[in-house]
């Protein structure tokens, strides 16, 4: 996709994916196309300790294609002794990490009962050092809260002053949407935006500036991409698709979410 004869090629960036936990063989396959596809580059965020180590190495490995983002993942069960590491992993690493990711409330793995009841709220605590670090670091967080848990973890962000956050692949209702995009903080869709209705409204309640496209690989997309393992470069069915809700071409669309992503994530790290 060009943008015309003689200039710059339009691209996209992967605003989220798990890098690590992709199959070895699939990923290399598809980073060794990944421009090819028009895609600029890939933001993979961690799940634990041995993740942060696994993606500072893949950061080695493909330099300029790989911006990395180190954090523990809510939804599993809590060592305080890795989460003291990764920290320290991301104060060590500062220079070479692009946001804390992915931390949060869990939602998930909590019993239906607990979810409803927005018993996540409880695990603020946890959260609380990597948003504390994120501002002294002066670092974006990438969140990991859905649902009920979406509102107490803005209430915290706001709390501690957080400026540059963003949401991924956010479920939440439509009045915290509204209290998060005011403050500014970013929120991104999947594939899964070409047929959830949800997601679509989404698109539309949230400013064009502040919205991002990601993939969350290797999550699986069956309806869109059948018997397909999950790459970056299926953003662009999403990017097609808020082109369609924006009313805008498909070019301008990729440039301003190109933009977006680029802005919360500065290509100075990675």
């Amino acid at each position: 996709m060009r943008e015309g004869k003689g200039e710059r090629e339009v691209r996209a960036i992967d605003a989220h994916l798990h890098l690590d936990r992709i199959d070895p063989a699939h990923r290399q396959r598809f980073m060794k196309r990944l421009r090819e596809d028009g895609i600029e580059r890939v933001v993979a965020v961690a799940t634990d300790e041995r993740s942060c180590h696994e993606l500072l190495a893949l950061q080695a490995q493909y330099p300029g294609r790989v911006a990395i983002a180190l954090g523990y993942h809510p939804e599993q069960p809590w060592d305080e002794g890795e989460v003291k590491r990764v920290l320290h992993l991301i104060r060590t690493h500062r220079q070479e990490i692009v946001a804390i990711a992915e931390v949060g409330l869990p939602y998930y793995s909590l019993p239906e009962e607990e979810r409803q009841r927005g018993k996540g709220v409880q695990f603020l605590e946890r959260v609380e050092p990597f948003v504390t670090l994120a501002r002294e670091l002066d670092l974006p967080l990438v969140l990991h809260a859905v649902h009920e848990s979406t509102a107490p973890m803005l209430q915290l962000l706001r709390r501690y002053g957080i400026r540059r956050a963003h949401f991924h692949w956010l479920k939440a209702p439509l009045a915290v949407v509204r209290q998060l995009v005011e403050t500014g903080y970013y929120v991104s869709v999947t594939p899964e935006v070409c047929y959830q209705t949800r997601d679509q409204e989404l698109v539309r309640q949230v400013p064009k500036h502040l919205l991002l496209v990601e993939t969350d690989a290797p999550w699986p997309y069956p309806r869109l991409f059948p018997r397909q393992p999950t790459e970056p470069k299926m953003v662009w069915a999403a990017i097609r698709m808020i082109a369609r809700l924006w009313g805008w071409d498909e070019e301008a669309t990729a440039r301003q979410l190109y933009a977006n992503t680029s802005h919360c994530y500065p290509q100075g790290n990675g």
